[in-house]
């Protein structure tokens, strides 16, 4: 009897079913919209492991470029696709094919992310006459932003995580949920001040610090918390940058990527601001540093030109 034929698309439900026993929601939610990118691409046929071959991989590469989906993202989708080939191969299930993910992009692309300058900083954290057109909700929103660029620019996920027994004599300590890198921060009176102030919760017997999740902290019930507590909390930043003036559209990763940025513009070693973010190494700290080398270098090579013309 021959064996029945494995598809992408199966082999990626096996990936979202596996993701979903080991609690891994948001990565779960992202190779399901891979597979049903595959599937409209397919036209709701399957495409069967024999038939992934370099020219149907481009193929899909550019029904996604169509899609208007951003480099970035296309990698993301065509390493999924990756994964889940060589979880079909390491099963016996497919023959393995030498590069054939070879020739379309895996990478990622650098963008000058936009992160805040000193000055915008500075109208955030000091009070000002723009606080008094802000609602109490925004208001808070700002604080929250304000706490996670302090806590060395700790991701929302981890942030709306946080459980009481976390801190422990003005020491946080967690584990980031993308990485499971643990990370230990010594909070200062204005972070310990800030914490207290948005830590409201009335129910002492919750574990969390925050008012944000009620379920459990593996529960598919809690990530669907999280995520519609990202997206108020990005609507509102949004809402605040237009109202105190700020060039630039908030969000909740701005609070990160700035940190990031003002620890290298004042110095700090970039193996230091890897291990301050938690990154699983240092080449995702290099992302993150690229634009503002190469922004760094272009000044660089002005002071040259300006010296080689006018001699200063």
């Amino acid at each position: 009897m021959m064996k029945k034929e494995i598809s992408l698309q199966e082999m990626l439900e096996r990936s979202v079913n596996d993701l979903q026993c080991m609690k891994k929601w948001g990565t779960a939610k992202v190779y399901k919209a891979v597979e049903n990118s595959v599937t409209r691409y397919m036209k709701g046929r399957a495409i069967f492991l024999h038939g992934v071959t370099p020219e149907w991989l481009l193929n899909y590469e550019e029904y996604l470029c169509h899609q208007r989906k951003s480099w970035n993202t296309i990698s993301t989708y065509m390493k999924i696709c990756r994964s889940a080939y060589n979880s079909a191969v390491d099963l016996g299930l497919v023959s393995p094919i030498h590069r054939l993910f070879h020739h379309v992009f895996t990478g990622i692309i650098s963008k000058r992310a936009n992160a805040m300058d000193i000055g915008m900083l500075r109208k955030m954290m000091e009070p000002n006459d723009y606080f008094q057109k802000l609602s109490v909700s925004q208001m808070r929103t700002l604080k929250i932003f304000m706490l996670l660029f302090l806590l060395r620019g700790m991701p929302f996920v981890d942030f709306a995580f946080l459980r009481k027994n976390d801190i422990q004599n003005h020491i946080l300590t967690y584990r980031r949920k993308k990485t499971g890198r643990e990370i230990q921060i010594k909070l200062t009176s204005e972070t310990i001040n800030l914490i207290r102030d948005l830590s409201t919760d009335t129910k002492k017997r919750s574990p969390y610090v925050f008012n944000i999740l009620h379920h459990n902290e593996w529960s598919s019930e809690a990530y669907l918390e999280y995520t519609s507590a990202l997206r108020k909390f990005n609507k509102q930043l949004k809402d605040i940058s237009k109202i105190i003036g700020i060039d630039i559209s908030l969000s909740s990763y701005k609070a990160r990527h700035s940190w990031a940025t003002m620890a290298y513009y004042s110095g700090v070693n970039p193996g230091v601001i890897s291990q301050s973010l938690g990154h699983a190494s240092l080449s995702t700290t290099e992302i993150y540093m690229n634009p503002f080398r190469n922004e760094q270098f272009d000044k660089a090579n002005e002071q040259v030109l300006n010296y080689v013309r006018k001699g200063k």
